[in-house]
């Protein structure tokens, strides 16, 4: 709970968010954002992100500087696809292991 409410999010589009007074409501404004926002990125060329699906995600923490964050959100911005810093890091090291990225 967030203050005086819920709020929901996606995690393939993790700037996308919904609020509302209970759990259901969030949800319903995370669903109404998520129309929007697709919407949008598909009228402007964009790609949507995959869905995450059924897919298990493990969390891994680095520290890297403020430097090479504002970098990597710049690059991920050029993409104009939808991707974040963590989708740009996952496919390095994806690529870098021989995985399909």
């Amino acid at each position: 709970m967030c203050g005086v409410g819920y709020r929901a999010t996606a995690m393939e589009m993790p700037t996308a968010v919904g609020i509302g007074a209970t759990r259901e409501a969030a949800i319903a404004d995370l669903n109404e954002t998520l129309v929007a926002t697709i919407a949008m990125l598909l009228a402007s060329g964009g790609t949507p992100p995959q869905a995450l699906g059924e897919r298990k995600l493990e969390q891994v923490n680095i520290r890297i500087s403020a430097e090479e964050k504002l970098l990597l959100r710049e690059l991920a911005r050029k993409f104009g696809d939808g991707r974040n810093t963590s989708d740009l890091i996952r496919s390095a090291i994806r690529e870098k292991l021989g995985l399909p990225v």
